[in-house]
């Protein structure tokens, strides 16, 4: 899809805005006193300039807001298709964010999928930022509840703005187990430790494990190891899907990611 074609969430909700009030049969200027009503302290030139698209950006208080003064979900907001310009480089289906609303995962796009003929767009994939290469798989399926190896190695994730699955595969790779499993095992006996002491020996090991981490995420494509990390990561993408078919079909997932390095 064209990059113009892809609008900031304050021009959508601005255009949902101007179509609800119209419905209503309400001017910008009653508009603005409904909503200063319901807990928004906007004006008439407030709702001018959202609706004229002059607003790129809204708050989560904004759409709260507008949701409950004209009793709707948020997701109305986004109602139709096309895409959402996240950032210059990251857009969103307005599918995918209305289901994002209602508590669903936003889905990874494959490759194939970005436009060809514009770089700078890049569908939102919760790849490592390392692994600007690293392919992301379809994950067009539902929530599912975290694996414990996931759940162990999330602060890893959250380091690198990536997801669960990626995060374990990162793992699985660099030490074959969870982040945290890696911390414990290097902190050895804790038992002599007190509490506070404890949590920061912790948090310095945690913070040394995610350097290293980075390190790995820092090798060129042009490595052979960036090769292996992908695969590995890619692997373990493909697993959490598989679990999420399975769960539906009542089959059954075994085995890890991949093998650590050497």
């Amino acid at each position: 899809m064209d990059l113009v074609q892809a609008l900031p969430e304050g021009v959508v909700v601005g255009e949902a805005l101007r179509r609800l009030r119209t419905l209503r049969g309400q001017s910008q200027a009653a508009c603005a006193d409904f909503l200063r009503r319901h807990g928004l302290p906007w004006n008439k030139d407030t709702v001018a300039t959202i609706e004229n698209g002059r607003r790129e950006t809204m708050t989560l208080r904004d759409l709260v807001g507008l949701s409950m003064a004209y009793d709707v979900p948020l997701g109305h907001w986004f109602d139709g298709p096309g895409e959402i310009r996240v950032s210059d480089t990251v857009t969103v289906t307005r599918d995918d964010l209305r289901r994002a609303l209602r508590g669903d995962r936003l889905p990874r796009r494959a490759d194939g999928d970005a436009p060809d003929d514009d770089s700078r767009v890049r569908h939102g994939t919760g790849r490592p930022p390392g692994l600007p290469h690293l392919p992301a798989h379809g994950f067009h399926l539902q929530p599912r509840p975290l694996t414990d190896g996931e759940t162990r190695s999330l602060q890893l994730a959250r380091a690198y703005n990536t997801t669960p699955e990626a995060a374990h595969g990162i793992a699985e790779y660099l030490w074959g187990r969870p982040l945290e499993d890696e911390r414990d095992r290097r902190l050895g006996d804790t038992s002599a430790m007190t509490s506070k002491t404890l949590r920061a020996k912790r948090g310095s090991m945690t913070r040394l494990l995610i350097a290293e981490a980075g390190e790995a995420l820092s090798v060129p494509p042009s490595d052979a190891r960036f090769a292996e990390l992908s695969a590995v990561v890619s692997r373990a993408v493909d697993r959490s899907e598989a679990r999420v078919r399975a769960a539906r079909t009542g089959g059954e997932v075994t085995g890890e990611p991949g093998p650590p390095a050497t």
